[in-house]
């Protein structure tokens, strides 16, 4: 078994956008509160291994278009065993239900409805454009309540800010999810909706701040740098959908990062705003789509 293949078959690169989603809804949940580090590694390790488990099972579902559509894919080339990818997959789910235990009967419930619907969506709902932007964007919604998950019993006595910061997350990524249908097209082809999409992201964000509900200034500058560089694609004039997708999926981090800062927790919301950079750098080697 190659670790290199394994890597490239999970998108190894936008881990880190997994990662930051759990930091923001723990953050939130927690605020001010001291941090629990073995809780928030082991929320770390759930959804890192959600995040594999869901990227071996897109290959592993798709392995009939791929041979057409992506036939370097790792298992239509060969390098990974359809059958491999599968025990990977799904192991990797079953594991992270296993650790998100540690965090107690909440942690396991969000773990498992996230499996399920990561299985769904690889499996059914990918294959009708708007239901699978919906399952996508409610897989993203469902991570960041589960970074809370520590901090709130199963009765779900969430705070709005979570459900707030979540939703954010869920318009952000039914947007994406809705553009990699055309992945192959040129970027100059659809240049309004991109644009759309991050000015309606933007505008409920500020829209949070004005309302008093993520009240700190600093995330002006963090919301700044999320469109800033979720469209760095546009400055190649040969940049294909594909770019900018992936360009928009590592850019989960800033936005994280910028509801965080939100908060008034700089410290914090610098580090999840530094993900980028090993994501930035990875997905140049290893795409995120």
């Amino acid at each position: 078994m190659s670790v290199v293949n394994y890597l490239e078959l999970t998108r190894i690169s936008g881990i880190f956008t997994a990662v930051s989603n759990v930091l923001l809804g723990y953050m939130l949940a927690y605020g001010g509160a001291e941090i629990q580090v073995p809780s928030l590694l082991s929320l770390v390790a759930v959804t890192s291994l959600l995040y594999c488990g869901g990227m071996a099972l897109n290959d592993y579902f798709d392995y009939r278009s791929d041979v057409t559509e992506h036939p370097r894919r790792m298992i239509p080339s060969g390098r990974i065993k359809r059958v491999n990818a599968g025990i990977f997959g799904f192991s990797a789910l079953i594991v992270a239900c296993i650790v998100a235990s540690f965090n107690g009967i909440t942690s396991i419930s969000l773990a498992a409805l996230i499996s399920v619907l990561i299985i769904l969506y690889n499996k059914f709902s990918k294959k009708i454009l708007v239901i699978g932007a919906l399952n996508m964007a409610t897989i993203r919604f469902f991570n960041v309540i589960l970074g809370s998950s520590a901090a709130v019993s199963i009765a779900f006595g969430l705070e709005g800010q979570v459900i707030l910061g979540a939703l954010a997350l869920f318009m952000f990524v039914f947007g994406i999810t809705m553009i990699s249908r055309k992945e192959q097209s040129s970027l100059r082809s659809i240049s309004i909706p991109p644009f759309i999409l991050i000015a309606a992201v933007i505008t409920y964000v500020l829209t949070l701040h004005i309302i008093g509900e993520f009240p700190h200034h600093y995330i002006g500058i963090f919301i700044t740098a999320f469109a800033f560089l979720s469209l760095l694609p546009y400055i190649r004039r040969d940049a294909k959908v594909q770019q900018l997708v992936g360009s928009f999926v590592i850019s989960i981090i800033l936005l994280d990062a910028s509801l965080i800062a939100g908060t008034g927790q700089i410290f914090f919301a610098v580090l999840v705003a530094l993900l980028y950079i090993p994501s930035f750098v990875l997905s140049r080697v290893i795409k995120v789509s």
